[in-house]
């Protein structure tokens, strides 16, 4: 390791002179041309010529002909997809059986941005075309936050407003969950991979992406319970009905209040909705309460048991958001806490 200072050359350029020793180990003479790369230690890494980026292809082959057990098939093509792959070849010594055909099939319209580009009787060859510039994690993140609190409102209405037919647009909204959820992770995982340092927010944003997928899967079972009351008629339960309203608004404005807090990195508002999910809690006892001592039939107070359940998990994933969010806020200064780094030579 050596040392050089910097020299002002003109009125605005610094310039630093290059080891004369490793100039001429590379063969660098004057005229030529080198490149900067910057790193995100704020170093800069210096190549002689201009560095021509390697992009790193993976290809995944699957033996169909192994692939028995229910499922299997579409999830390691999923996994192949979250890894990274580029391309994923599902091969049979012999014929790909109607089962895995569907499969595949099912699966490739369940991802974002893969295509099956070649097929014949033994192999099928699937393509992906996800661009990662073209999918920031955090705009990622918003719109599966949108389709989760959507799947609540209309899981909700379901039920309050006596629409059961709302319920398969919630089944609807979660298939576009799932897609936006996998790509999320596949964007986290492709990152982490890169040459570069993996960023600090990697292991939070992978936590919350799998909290909202949890909230919408909690959305959808919602709307599965209303499906098995579809016909029933509310009226003599008027009173827990409109305490379940009150509970759902609750935990609605919990989950709004979570991706305000997120996107503004705001730790006041996140603290917030922690302090509010212990009324939830509240609320949530002294409504199963109402149902074990008010609703007399059994399948509907189990029911609603269910959609209590799930509106508390819903809140409860929103809290868990809502501390990762204090946490990240804390990277960066603001008006309630400024984190100072120090370094300090030992002799």
């Amino acid at each position: 390791m050596e040392t050089r200072k910097v020299q002002r050359v003109g009125y605005s350029t610094l310039a630093v002179s290059l080891p004369k020793d490793w100039a001429n180990d590379v063969g660098l003479r004057r005229g030529d041309i080198i490149t900067f790369k910057r790193e995100e230690n704020r170093t800069l890494t210096i190549f002689p010529g201009i560095e021509q980026e390697e992009k790193e292809i993976l290809k995944s082959t699957v033996n169909a002909d192994l692939c028995n057990e229910p499922d299997i098939l579409t999830r390691i093509i999923t996994g192949s997809y979250v890894i990274g792959c580029d391309t994923v070849q599902v091969t049979s010594e012999k014929e790909l059986k109607p089962t895995h055909l569907e499969e595949i099939h099912n699966i490739t319209r369940r991802l974002t941005g893969i295509n099956i580009v070649e097929q014949t009787p033994d192999q099928v060859t699937i393509q992906s075309f996800v661009d990662p510039n073209k999918f920031p994690v955090d705009g990622l993140i918003r719109r599966l936050h949108i389709i989760a609190s959507s799947m609540q409102i209309t899981a909700t209405r379901s039920l309050f407003e006596n629409k059961p037919e709302l319920t398969k647009e919630v089944l609807r909204m979660e298939e576009e969950a799932d897609r936006i959820y996998w790509l999320i992770i596949r964007q986290l995982i492709l990152t982490q991979r890169g040459t570069e340092k993996p960023r600090l927010n990697i292991v939070g944003n992978r936590v919350i992406a799998k909290h909202i997928e949890a909230i919408a899967d909690y959305a959808q079972n919602i709307a599965r319970e209303v499906m098995q009351i579809k016909d029933t008629n509310y009226s003599s339960y008027s009173e827990v009905m409109e305490e379940l309203s009150k509970l759902n608004e609750m935990v609605q404005v919990i989950s709004n209040k979570t991706a305000e807090a997120l996107i503004k990195r705001n730790i006041k508002l996140a603290n917030d909705v922690i302090e509010t999910t212990k009324l939830v809690v509240e609320k949530e006892r002294t409504l199963t309460g109402d149902i074990v001592s008010k609703v007399t039939d059994v399948s509907i107070a189990t029911t609603l048991r269910s959609i209590i359940w799930s509106l508390r998990q819903i809140s409860r994933y929103s809290k868990e958001i809502a501390e990762i969010t204090i946490n990240r806020s804390l990277a960066t200064p603001n008006e309630l806490c400024k984190i100072e780094k120090k370094i300090e030579n030992g002799d």
